[in-house]
């Protein structure tokens, strides 16, 4: 995949995340037809990418990894503009807090044999 192309990708599926909440059975029809539109060069280009390559099947793995990629980058932003907006407010109310990432491996084999636990 050409860079030019995979950074087209991930423009799309940057601009996907807001345009989800326009999207309704009222603004669907022109919406996907503008948006169509507008991503039609890139649609084209990974078409001819991947029927141009020595192995098809690896082309079009290569782009569809882009969008767990692409994805995982958009949440993990979203995700650490709520963790500031929830530092503000406990600041706000002068509490004291420990930052840190949560760790789903590790929390399960802490919490081991308390299932049947009040929380």
């Amino acid at each position: 995949m050409t860079h030019n192309t995979k950074e087209e990708l991930e423009r799309l599926f940057k601009l996907a995340v807001p345009l989800a909440k326009e999207f309704n059975k009222r603004t669907y029809s022109d919406l996907f037809q503008s948006k169509y539109e507008e991503f039609k060069p890139l649609f084209d280009a990974i078409e001819r990418e991947c029927a141009e390559a020595d192995n098809p099947d690896e082309a079009v793995e290569e782009v569809a990894s882009v969008i767990p990629d692409a994805m995982h980058q958009i949440l993990e932003k979203a995700g650490s503009k709520r963790k500031k907006e929830q530092i503000k407010i406990i600041e706000m109310y002068n509490l004291k807090y420990m930052d840190c990432d949560y760790d789903n491996e590790l929390f399960h084999k802490m919490s081991l044999g308390l299932e049947s636990e009040p929380e």
